[in-house]
């Protein structure tokens, strides 16, 4: 089956979402705010725009807020 450019986001979105919950424990530590965790991203624009989107739906889920920070 032939997946368009939403479905391959999708998947995207998903992996992104993983590695939040892989990732939780040691960034949360290191954090401004403990109940946060810490994410390093390397994206532009666009893909600030995703990363957000994911943040927000596992904040709504897990009650744990996700703060970014770019390398530049």
């Amino acid at each position: 089956m032939k997946q368009g450019p939403l479905a391959s986001c999708r998947y995207g979105a998903w992996a992104a979402l993983a590695a939040l919950w892989l990732a939780a424990a040691p960034a949360a530590a290191a954090a401004n705010d403990p109940g946060a965790l810490r994410v390093w991203t390397r994206s532009s624009n666009d893909g600030r725009k995703t990363y957000d989107a994911i943040a927000a739906a596992f904040t709504a889920k897990t009650g744990i807020r996700v703060e970014y920070f770019n390398a530049t």
